[in-house]
Protein backbone atom coordinates (compact mmCIF):
# COMPACT_ATOMS: atom_id res chain seq x y z
CA UNK A 1 0.00 0.00 0.00
CA UNK A 2 1.20 3.41 -0.51
CA UNK A 3 0.99 6.44 1.56
CA UNK A 4 1.63 9.90 0.30
CA UNK A 5 2.01 11.93 3.77
CA UNK A 6 5.13 12.63 5.52
CA UNK A 7 5.66 15.14 8.58
CA UNK A 8 6.36 18.76 7.95
CA UNK A 9 4.50 18.77 4.21
CA UNK A 10 4.01 22.23 2.65
CA UNK A 11 0.38 23.41 1.20
CA UNK A 12 1.18 22.23 -2.20
CA UNK A 13 2.92 18.73 -0.90
CA UNK A 14 0.20 18.31 1.18
CA UNK A 15 -2.23 18.94 -1.61
CA UNK A 16 -0.09 16.90 -4.02
CA UNK A 17 -0.27 14.04 -1.79
CA UNK A 18 -4.23 14.12 -1.55
CA UNK A 19 -4.29 14.00 -5.79
CA UNK A 20 -1.78 10.83 -5.75
CA UNK A 21 -4.13 9.12 -3.43
CA UNK A 22 -6.96 9.51 -5.69
CA UNK A 23 -4.62 8.67 -8.69
CA UNK A 24 -5.15 4.89 -9.31
CA UNK A 25 -3.87 2.41 -12.22
CA UNK A 26 -6.66 0.86 -13.96
CA UNK A 27 -10.55 1.55 -12.74
CA UNK A 28 -10.47 4.62 -10.37
CA UNK A 29 -11.65 4.29 -6.73
CA UNK A 30 -15.29 3.31 -5.93
CA UNK A 31 -15.23 4.55 -2.25
CA UNK A 32 -14.02 7.66 -0.17
CA UNK A 33 -13.30 6.99 3.12
CA UNK A 34 -12.52 10.78 4.19
CA UNK A 35 -10.97 12.29 7.64
CA UNK A 36 -12.16 16.56 7.32
CA UNK A 37 -13.37 16.11 3.54
CA UNK A 38 -10.51 17.08 1.67
CA UNK A 39 -10.60 14.19 -0.27
CA UNK A 40 -14.21 14.71 -1.22
CA UNK A 41 -13.66 18.08 -1.94
CA UNK A 42 -11.33 17.74 -4.46
CA UNK A 43 -13.18 14.92 -6.68
CA UNK A 44 -16.40 16.84 -6.34
CA UNK A 45 -14.97 20.36 -6.94
CA UNK A 46 -12.93 19.05 -9.96
CA UNK A 47 -15.79 17.81 -11.05
CA UNK A 48 -18.01 20.85 -10.92
CA UNK A 49 -14.91 22.54 -12.78
CA UNK A 50 -14.56 19.96 -15.21
CA UNK A 51 -18.39 20.15 -16.22
CA UNK A 52 -18.19 24.23 -16.24
CA UNK A 53 -15.43 24.03 -18.34
CA UNK A 54 -13.17 26.47 -16.49
CA UNK A 55 -11.35 26.64 -13.45
CA UNK A 56 -11.92 29.94 -11.46
CA UNK A 57 -9.06 32.24 -10.51
CA UNK A 58 -8.49 32.48 -7.18
CA UNK A 59 -9.56 36.00 -5.35
CA UNK A 60 -7.63 38.47 -3.89
CA UNK A 61 -8.78 37.90 -0.53
CA UNK A 62 -8.76 33.75 -1.15
CA UNK A 63 -6.78 31.89 1.86
CA UNK A 64 -3.34 30.41 0.53
CA UNK A 65 -4.76 27.32 0.88
CA UNK A 66 -7.46 27.74 -1.65
CA UNK A 67 -5.26 29.57 -3.72
CA UNK A 68 -3.18 26.12 -4.18
CA UNK A 69 -5.83 24.24 -4.13
CA UNK A 70 -7.80 26.15 -7.34
CA UNK A 71 -4.06 25.81 -8.92
CA UNK A 72 -3.79 21.96 -8.27
CA UNK A 73 -7.39 21.33 -9.97
CA UNK A 74 -6.10 24.03 -12.81
CA UNK A 75 -2.88 22.24 -13.97
CA UNK A 76 -4.46 18.88 -14.23
CA UNK A 77 -7.29 20.30 -16.16
CA UNK A 78 -5.17 21.43 -18.49
CA UNK A 79 -3.84 17.86 -19.10
CA UNK A 80 -6.97 15.87 -18.11
CA UNK A 81 -10.25 17.58 -18.03
CA UNK A 82 -12.17 14.11 -17.46
CA UNK A 83 -10.17 13.08 -14.26
CA UNK A 84 -12.37 13.95 -11.62
CA UNK A 85 -16.09 13.30 -13.00
CA UNK A 86 -14.48 9.54 -13.75
CA UNK A 87 -13.56 8.92 -10.02
CA UNK A 88 -16.92 10.87 -9.28
CA UNK A 89 -18.96 8.27 -11.16
CA UNK A 90 -17.19 5.68 -9.94
CA UNK A 91 -17.66 6.61 -6.10
CA UNK A 92 -20.66 4.26 -4.69
CA UNK A 93 -20.31 6.66 -1.65
CA UNK A 94 -17.98 8.08 1.03
CA UNK A 95 -17.87 8.04 4.85
CA UNK A 96 -17.46 10.95 6.59
CA UNK A 97 -15.61 10.76 11.01
CA UNK A 98 -15.21 14.71 11.27
CA UNK A 99 -17.39 17.73 12.29
CA UNK A 100 -15.87 19.85 9.74
CA UNK A 101 -16.25 17.20 6.90
CA UNK A 102 -19.58 16.33 7.73
CA UNK A 103 -20.41 20.58 7.55
CA UNK A 104 -19.03 20.31 4.33
CA UNK A 105 -20.95 17.10 3.00
CA UNK A 106 -24.31 19.16 4.49
CA UNK A 107 -23.20 22.19 2.23
CA UNK A 108 -23.01 20.04 -0.79
CA UNK A 109 -26.48 18.61 -0.53
CA UNK A 110 -28.20 21.99 0.31
CA UNK A 111 -26.33 23.16 -3.05
CA UNK A 112 -26.70 19.75 -4.91
CA UNK A 113 -23.64 19.18 -5.32
CA UNK A 114 -22.72 15.85 -3.71
CA UNK A 115 -22.78 13.24 -6.33
CA UNK A 116 -22.38 9.92 -4.13
CA UNK A 117 -24.44 8.78 -0.94
CA UNK A 118 -22.48 10.18 2.25
CA UNK A 119 -22.52 8.12 5.50
CA UNK A 120 -22.42 10.67 8.49
CA UNK A 121 -19.75 8.88 11.15
CA UNK A 122 -19.20 11.56 13.19
CA UNK A 123 -22.70 11.65 14.69
CA UNK A 124 -22.94 7.89 15.84
CA UNK A 125 -22.75 7.11 19.26
CA UNK A 126 -19.59 5.54 19.20
CA UNK A 127 -18.26 8.74 17.54
CA UNK A 128 -19.68 11.47 18.80
CA UNK A 129 -19.75 10.12 22.89
CA UNK A 130 -16.57 8.05 23.07
CA UNK A 131 -13.78 9.38 20.21
CA UNK A 132 -14.75 13.11 20.11
CA UNK A 133 -14.31 13.20 24.11
CA UNK A 134 -11.69 10.76 25.15
CA UNK A 135 -9.91 10.47 21.45
CA UNK A 136 -9.33 14.11 22.01
CA UNK A 137 -8.58 13.94 25.70
CA UNK A 138 -5.81 11.70 25.18
CA UNK A 139 -4.34 13.31 21.76
CA UNK A 140 -4.54 16.75 22.46
CA UNK A 141 -1.93 16.73 25.42
CA UNK A 142 0.22 14.39 23.50
CA UNK A 143 0.59 16.49 20.35
CA UNK A 144 1.28 19.73 22.78
CA UNK A 145 3.90 17.61 24.59
CA UNK A 146 5.45 16.25 21.22
CA UNK A 147 5.08 19.51 19.15
CA UNK A 148 6.28 21.91 21.60
CA UNK A 149 7.78 20.40 24.48
CA UNK A 150 6.51 23.25 26.86
CA UNK A 151 5.18 22.55 30.70
CA UNK A 152 1.27 22.88 30.94
CA UNK A 153 1.05 22.88 34.72
CA UNK A 154 0.05 26.79 35.91
CA UNK A 155 -0.78 28.12 32.31
CA UNK A 156 -4.33 29.70 31.04
CA UNK A 157 -5.60 27.48 28.48
CA UNK A 158 -8.88 28.98 26.76
CA UNK A 159 -11.12 26.04 25.96
CA UNK A 160 -13.57 27.30 22.39
CA UNK A 161 -16.67 25.56 23.43
CA UNK A 162 -17.79 22.51 25.77
CA UNK A 163 -19.63 19.87 23.72
CA UNK A 164 -17.90 16.52 23.98
CA UNK A 165 -14.38 17.26 21.97
CA UNK A 166 -14.09 20.32 24.31
CA UNK A 167 -15.21 18.13 27.37
CA UNK A 168 -11.71 16.23 26.30
CA UNK A 169 -9.48 19.21 25.93
CA UNK A 170 -10.66 21.07 28.89
CA UNK A 171 -10.01 17.28 31.30
CA UNK A 172 -6.97 16.56 29.37
CA UNK A 173 -5.55 20.41 29.87
CA UNK A 174 -7.02 20.61 34.03
CA UNK A 175 -5.04 16.89 34.55
CA UNK A 176 -1.92 18.65 32.93
CA UNK A 177 -2.10 21.75 35.97
CA UNK A 178 -3.25 24.03 33.17
CA UNK A 179 -6.27 27.09 34.63
CA UNK A 180 -9.18 25.51 32.51
CA UNK A 181 -11.49 28.27 31.26
CA UNK A 182 -14.11 28.66 28.39
CA UNK A 183 -15.64 30.32 25.73
CA UNK A 184 -18.65 30.72 23.69
CA UNK A 185 -20.39 27.93 24.79
CA UNK A 186 -24.16 27.24 25.23
CA UNK A 187 -26.44 27.42 28.14
CA UNK A 188 -26.30 23.68 28.64
CA UNK A 189 -22.70 23.55 27.89
CA UNK A 190 -21.80 26.57 30.52
CA UNK A 191 -23.91 24.70 33.54
CA UNK A 192 -22.17 21.56 32.51
CA UNK A 193 -18.81 23.06 32.49
CA UNK A 194 -19.33 25.01 35.52
CA UNK A 195 -20.13 21.70 37.19
CA UNK A 196 -16.44 20.20 35.86
CA UNK A 197 -15.17 22.77 37.50
CA UNK A 198 -14.01 25.31 34.55
CA UNK A 199 -15.10 29.33 34.79
CA UNK A 200 -16.76 30.72 31.54
CA UNK A 201 -14.50 33.54 30.39
CA UNK A 202 -14.60 36.06 27.46
CA UNK A 203 -11.92 34.97 24.35
CA UNK A 204 -10.75 38.26 24.55
CA UNK A 205 -10.36 39.35 28.22
CA UNK A 206 -8.80 35.40 28.62
CA UNK A 207 -6.60 36.64 25.41
CA UNK A 208 -5.23 39.08 27.29
CA UNK A 209 -4.57 37.29 30.68
CA UNK A 210 -2.98 34.25 28.89
CA UNK A 211 -0.33 36.86 26.70
CA UNK A 212 0.36 38.41 29.82
CA UNK A 213 1.26 34.89 32.06
CA UNK A 214 3.11 33.98 28.76
CA UNK A 215 5.43 36.75 29.58
CA UNK A 216 5.62 36.25 33.33
CA UNK A 217 6.84 32.21 32.20
CA UNK A 218 10.18 33.78 30.58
Amino acid sequence: MSVFAWKGETLEEYWWACEQALTWPGEPANMILDDGGDATMLVLRGMQYEKAGVVPPAEEDDSTEHKVFLNLLRRRFETDKTKWTKIAESVKGVTEETTTGVLRLYQYAAAGDLAFPAINVNDSVTKSKFDNKYGCRHSLIDGINRGTDVLIGGKNVLICGYGDVGKGCAESMKGQGGAGHRHRDRPDQRAAGADGGFRRQDRRGRHRRGRHRRHGDR
